[in-house]
């Protein structure tokens, strides 16, 4: 009926004996952490919205409720449902390297840019954006985490940046001479500042060997340049827009799979209906 309906529902309760208010608290935190992980394999938001008390003899005592936002069903999920031990070993396998990660990767604030970048409320352009963003999040929890978000570590100084738009001004010159007007040369300047940062590809290819997976050049340079035509055009560089989305959809499936240490099969959705449980597992080292 979920699915029929793409509606909201209550569809299971968890258990759990709680002697005192610390372990409360405790319960809690866990109970937010598999929703977490629950919403990164169903593709829509999980959460849990209520707790009842009961005594030790199973009499009610009081309930506890509080709001939260979820989002409708939706069928593009991480980790089938047939058979159903595929949710449950992506459960069991990944929660206690979940509880590990979860603030190196920020993964509360991956999980709902990655749940929205599913919701077909939005266009694919759209979505796609969304997903670019995620890599782009990513990115900087990683850059930021080991002190590379810049390439020396640190800005430029007045006197570098001065001597460094010095010696490209010449540099500019000689190399365009009268094929360039002194305002399109002061232009090019103005590029010198992006000279700090660390690359892009570059970044992504330490990430992948940070959590062990591997990826082609051919995949990388697809995904970014699918990301660069969202980006500046709202488009992706294809016509095939489901292809295109599919792809960069499953780019970030793997990278958040790697990130948990996850071995076991998943939802290729570049692959037919009939042939997309695949098995995923890191590169070996």
């Amino acid at each position: 009926m979920l699915k029929a309906t793409k509606d909201i529902n209550v569809t299971c309760e968890a258990y759990a004996e709680i002697g005192s208010q610390d372990e409360q608290i405790v319960v809690r935190e866990l109970m937010d952490d598999l929703c977490v992980i629950l919403s990164l394999a169903m593709g829509c938001h999980v959460e849990w919205i209520y707790q009842d008390f009961l005594s030790s003899n199973g009499e009610f005592i009081g309930c506890y409720c509080r709001g939260v936002s979820t989002s409708a069903y939706t069928p593009l999920k991480l980790i089938g449902t047939y058979p159903p031990e595929d949710i449950k070993e992506f459960v069991e396998q990944v929660f206690g390297r979940f509880r590990q990660q979860k603030e190196v990767w920020s993964l509360f604030e991956v999980t709902q840019i990655y749940l929205d970048a599913k919701s077909e409320k939005d266009v694919l352009p759209l979505r796609g954006l969304k997903l670019a963003t995620l890599i782009e999040f990513l990115k900087t929890c990683y850059l930021e985490r080991v002190n590379k978000t810049l390439v020396l570590g640190r800005d430029f100084s007045n006197s570098e940046l001065r001597h460094l738009k010095r010696e490209m001004k010449e540099v500019l010159c000689t190399v365009f001479g009268d094929r360039a007007s002194d305002r399109q040369v002061e232009l090019m300047l103005r590029h010198v500042q992006g000279l700090k940062w660390y690359p892009f590809r570059q970044a992504l290819r330490d990430i992948f060997q940070c959590i062990n997976l591997s990826v082609s050049s051919k995949e990388l340079g697809r995904f970014v340049d699918n990301r660069n035509e969202l980006v500046h055009r709202a488009k992706f560089i294809s016509k095939d827009f489901w292809k295109e989305y599919a792809f960069m959809m499953n780019f970030i499936n793997k990278i958040l799979l790697a990130i948990l240490g996850y071995k076991g099969h998943y939802n290729d959705w570049t692959l037919p209906a009939d042939e997309m449980r695949v098995a995923f597992a890191l590169k070996s080292t």
